[in-house]
């Protein structure tokens, strides 16, 4: 099935899924090359999975551009300036200036890369795969190994920034086809360097501009785990305190805690104690307190000395509704 009707059979079929949830599962499939009639109903229930966890949607990297990384960008252009023209040599017949005039141009010639399978290329694939789901030496070798045995495809995608420049957005190849190299060269490139993957693609193409950020923030989202990741990458030494004090601020705003005061190490150590005593108990809080009391004060993090077990007792009430506040 093609990428377009894989989509459209997804998005009729679909109900009540968040669509960025339901885009997100259809570009992971894609780009698992799961694009036939039998995989529309496990993208929908991934995409499905992923909203009854709460989970968000990846959100854009913000970046921060300064004079000094724009004068490290043209430096570290030039160190690659090699390999790229020896990357439009080899898939553009000798060429090593930009072969395509503009974003438009080079937009059209990636979007006319994706080399789709005949009917029966699909049918004998699928006949296989059939075959193979039946056949009794997977059920030994999942026996034996204790692991589930799985076939899957994998696609190649080239990322480039869409015309209009607000997203990322990517042009399947087949495995087979020599423009496969323009991903790998594209990803080895962003990754030594720091310029972004999609960027540097559109720069191999059409000579588009590449500018280093100063700063880049990204926020990545973990589906089924339950939590997120914010990294950031300074790209230039000449990193300011104002600007260490704006990443601190956009980090925690990443989070939702913008604003609510962090927690105190001695809080933090005080409810460790508390989960290291196997938790609070539904009776015998005064014994359990008491304990708590002790080795709270053995540590130097509190002393209850005149309120005795209630001290602990009070300070773990307030640490929990503070942290309820703050899910909230």
């Amino acid at each position: 099935m093609g990428h377009k009707d894989f989509r459209r059979q997804v998005e009729t079929q679909a109900k009540d899924v968040p669509r960025h949830l339901l885009d997100w599962s259809i570009d992971h499939h894609i780009r698992e090359g799961k694009t036939e009639t039998w995989d529309v109903r496990d993208c929908i229930v991934l995409a499905g999975d992923a909203a009854a966890i709460g989970a968000k949607a990846p959100q854009a990297p913000l970046e921060e551009f300064d004079a000094a990384a724009t004068y490290a960008s043209s430096r570290i252009a030039e160190t690659i300036a090699p390999e790229v023209e020896r990357v439009r040599s080899k898939l553009f017949d000798g060429l090593v200036t930009a072969p395509f005039p503009s974003h438009e141009d080079a937009v059209t010639w990636l979007e006319g890369l994706k080399n789709e399978r005949t009917a029966e290329q699909k049918e004998r694939a699928r006949k296989i795969f059939s075959e193979w789901a039946d056949d009794p030496r997977r059920a030994k070798v999942e026996d034996l190994t204790g692991n589930e045995v799985l076939v899957t495809l994998q696609a190649h995608m080239i990322p480039y920034v869409a015309l209009d420049g607000s997203h990322v957005t990517h042009a399947v190849v087949d495995h087979a086809s020599r423009f496969v190299e323009l991903e790998h060269v594209a990803r080895r490139l962003a990754g030594s360097t720091g310029f972004d993957e999609a960027r540097m693609v559109l720069h191999i193409l059409c000579a588009a501009p590449l500018v280093l950020p100063s700063i880049r923030i990204t926020k990545s989202v973990r589906f089924g785990s339950g939590s997120d990741t914010v990294r950031v990458d300074f790209n230039s030494p000449d990193v300011t305190h104002a600007q260490i004090a704006r990443v601190l601020t956009r980090v925690r705003g990443a989070w939702g805690k913008a604003g609510r005061n962090r927690m105190k190490p001695e809080d933090a150590r005080f409810l460790q104690i508390v989960e290291e005593l196997e938790g609070v108990p539904e009776s015998g809080k005064k014994a359990f307190f008491t304990a708590v009391r002790d080795v709270c004060e053995d540590e130097g993090i509190g002393s209850y000395k005149k309120s005795g077990w209630r001290g602990p007792y009070r300070r773990w009430q307030r640490l929990t509704d503070k942290l309820g506040t703050q899910e909230d």
